[in-house]
């Protein structure tokens, strides 16, 4: 009598809600597997992802870091290459450019003099176009940089080149202009530009005629 006047009321509706707490105790404990196992399938998912984001990572930086170096044996006479930052871990990592100029040592890129910035720059956007090649071309002063030497390698690429692609190269150079089918030259007069044009194929031929 005293347990039982210490119980005072009972919940006469436990067993009811005690079989209520027991199912959704069960039904949560499917769902949290079912979760677990939907977790396990998103995990592999992006592993899968990730083993080929590596896959294509490395292969386009291949392909470029060889189209790289013939672009700049051509400018150059030299060797260069791309390189991952952190080679352990490619996805997070940075690319190096390293370049080796005739007579020299293998050295970033970020380390070497303004023309031979400009001239590994040079090589390194015709190899990126090369993954992707258009129609046409337009370079923009590209040769601003470069010296005689690079100059006339970089004319001459560009000839061989223009063989599959047409190519509008923005130049105040002579010995790029030399290598052109066609110059557009523009010049101010009267505060209004004027444009001239001549194919120098055509030049060439009259010249033969007059001789």
């Amino acid at each position: 009598e005293a347990e039982m006047g210490e119980l005072q009321l009972v919940n006469q509706l436990a067993p009811m809600q005690y079989a209520e707490v027991v199912s959704g105790y069960k039904q949560r404990s499917e769902r949290i597997a079912e979760l677990e196992a939907e977790r396990n399938e998103l995990l592999k998912l992006i592993d899968e992802i990730d083993r080929e984001k590596m896959k294509v990572l490395e292969s386009t930086v291949k392909r470029v870091s060889e189209s790289f170096g013939e672009y700049f044996r051509a400018l150059t006479g030299g060797d260069a290459w791309l390189e991952f930052t952190d080679p352990g871990n490619p996805l997070e990592s940075g690319i190096e450019m390293v370049v080796r100029f005739p007579g020299k040592a293998p050295r970033s890129a970020r380390g070497v003099s303004g023309g031979e910035k400009s001239v590994s720059a040079v090589a390194l956007i015709l190899a990126l176009q090369s993954l992707t090649p258009a129609d046409f071309l337009v370079l923009d002063e590209v040769d601003a940089h470069l010296d005689a030497n690079y100059s006339a390698n970089l004319a001459n690429l560009l000839k061989e080149m223009s063989k599959k692609v047409q190519i509008v190269v923005v130049s105040l150079k002579d010995i790029v202009a030399e290598k052109a089918d066609l110059l557009i030259g523009v010049y101010s007069r009267n505060g209004a530009s004027n444009v001239v044009t001549l194919k120098l194929g055509e030049l060439v031929n009259e010249q033969g005629k007059q001789g």
